[in-house]
């Protein structure tokens, strides 16, 4: 008797599923699969399905793993492209409108509002140490806050402000110390910034100072380590560099003769006695000079080391975009530059303006950021003096 047609349907049914289990094993397993029991019956069967079974679930947990960890990651990973407004971290200033147009803004990778915006703060200067930056500057008006120093540090993730010495301009809070012959002083301007294994240096005009950290946070007015007096030109100290145990300092002048960087060993001036910092020592005992001095530009507002890249970098307060200049190369990045720190792993580069702040700036009229995290090899790759609008 022929089988019905359904009878006939189902044994081609049963038998597809059969071929196509161990099909299904060897596309999970790749060409090296084998047998541990060598059975070719219905259990062998059933064990190919199971192991298949299990393959395609290790492999559906194992895409639905890698694409979790990717979106993560992507969340994480800094975008090095152009700059939005809505892109940018930390507390926004009231006035602000927008962005300007300038060169470095199209890789920009993070951008940074800073605390105190809406009250005057002016940032000067900043120190990378690891994932948080150290920010200096000043409150304006000067004859109001007397120029005082203020130290802000901040989280390089999430642009939210880990510290702030003077978070009140009404009551400024003083950072201070003591000289070598025990001389109380306080700290203005802001100027130059650079972190190292000694802690936190940071300049004014007439004087370098060498703050720890810790006691920053908890009592600023006793967190200098030391301080000295640079009261001679050309060793003034409104920018810094640390470089190999060094120490770079320079000031905004006009004047190509005291466009001037000295250098000072940290372990040399660190020892008991010495006050003050000058190119002509009239106390052997209190005085120490530099042991090199080499020319820098005219109107230098910021010092970075940048190994691999020529080492010294300055930065110009010159034109509406700046200038920033590797060896005798000068380009235009953005405005109001103030100061120039390659990231630890040298991959990034923090520009620091002051563009933005309220003295400076209009109301509602389209900004910089304060601080802008941008791609190193793109950095070095502009030219010319740039568009900054």
């Amino acid at each position: 008797m022929k089988p019905s047609v359904h009878a006939r349907v189902l044994a081609l049914a049963v038998l597809g599923a059969v071929l196509a289990v161990p099909a299904a094993a060897a596309v999970a397993q790749g060409p090296t699969t084998s047998s541990s029991t060598g059975s070719t019956g219905s259990t062998g069967s059933t064990g190919a399905a199971t192991a298949a079974s299990a393959a395609l679930t290790r492999t559906s947990a194992t895409q639905t793993t890698t694409q979790t960890t990717t979106q993560a990651a992507a969340k994480q990973k800094p975008l090095c492209r152009k700059l939005y407004y809505s892109r940018v971290m930390g507390p926004k200033p009231t006035y602000s409108r927008g962005l300007k147009h300038y060169p470095a803004r199209q890789f920009t990778c993070r951008a940074y509002w800073l605390a105190g915006a809406d009250n005057n703060f002016v940032p000067q200067a900043v120190a990378v140490d690891g994932s948080t930056a150290w920010v200096s500057g000043y409150t304006y008006p000067a004859d109001v806050n007397h120029n005082r120093c203020r130290i802000q540090r901040i989280d390089l993730r999430t642009g939210q402000t880990l510290l702030d010495t003077s978070p009140d301009p009404a009551n400024p809070v003083n950072i201070g110390g003591r000289r070598a012959d025990g001389r109380y002083e306080v700290c203005r301007h802001g100027g130059g910034l650079a972190l190292d294994a000694q802690g936190l240096w940071i300049s004014e005009s007439g004087r370098l100072w060498l703050l720890n950290t810790a006691t920053l946070a908890t009592d600023p007015a006793n967190a200098a380590t030391r301080y000295w007096d640079t009261p001679t030109v050309p060793v003034k100290a409104s920018v810094l560099v640390a470089a190999n145990g060094n120490i770079g300092m320079a000031y905004y002048t006009t004047s190509a003769k005291n466009s001037v960087l000295s250098w000072f060993g940290e372990a040399r001036i660190l020892t008991p006695g010495y006050q003050t910092l000058t190119a002509t020592p009239v106390n052997p005992v209190t005085d120490t000079a530099p042991y090199r001095q080499q020319r820098v530009p005219t109107k230098t507002q910021g010092l970075g080391w940048f190994k691999g890249h020529g080492g010294l970098v300055t930065t110009r307060s010159v034109g509406a975009c700046s200038r920033i200049v590797v060896k005798g190369r000068q380009f235009g990045a953005i405005p109001g530059l103030e100061a120039i720190q390659l990231s630890p792993n040298g991959l990034k580069t923090y520009l620091m303006s002051e563009n933005t702040a309220r003295p400076f700036t209009g109301a509602g009229e389209h900004l910089v950021p304060f601080l802008s995290q941008v791609k190193t090899s793109e950095l070095f790759k502009l030219r010319g003096a740039g568009s900054c609008g």
